[in-house]
């Protein structure tokens, strides 16, 4: 090791000042998540925030909801109507050749 020994010895601590470091964050960690008690750490904001959140996505469900019924009850209508206008004068024909061939067999 000659003359880079203590450039080795200062890698070896901060490497195991590394690996400390790791150790108490896992350990923190750890602890965190089995705490039942959120007070220490000042979750309060996160917690409005995903109840603003979640009242946001609720209110855009509704709005989804009525939409869709008010597409089924009026827009299906309207668009049912427009294919029987659009289409009732080749209706009546076909009703007419029809009731014209039965009427011929008879």
């Amino acid at each position: 090791m000659g003359k880079y020994r203590e450039v080795v010895k200062q890698g070896a601590e901060i490497r195991k000042k590394i690996l400390r470091n790791k150790k108490q964050i896992k350990r923190l960690k750890n602890e965190i998540h089995k705490d039942s008690n959120d007070a220490p750490y000042h979750l309060e904001e996160f917690d409005d925030e995903l109840s603003r959140l979640n009242q946001e996505r609720n209110e855009i469900i509704a709005q989804k909801q009525n939409a869709l019924h008010s597409f089924e009850t009026v827009n299906q209508n309207i668009i049912r109507d427009e294919i029987e206008n659009t289409e009732k004068e080749r209706l009546a024909t076909l009703k007419r050749a029809v009731a014209a061939s039965f009427s011929r067999e008879e």
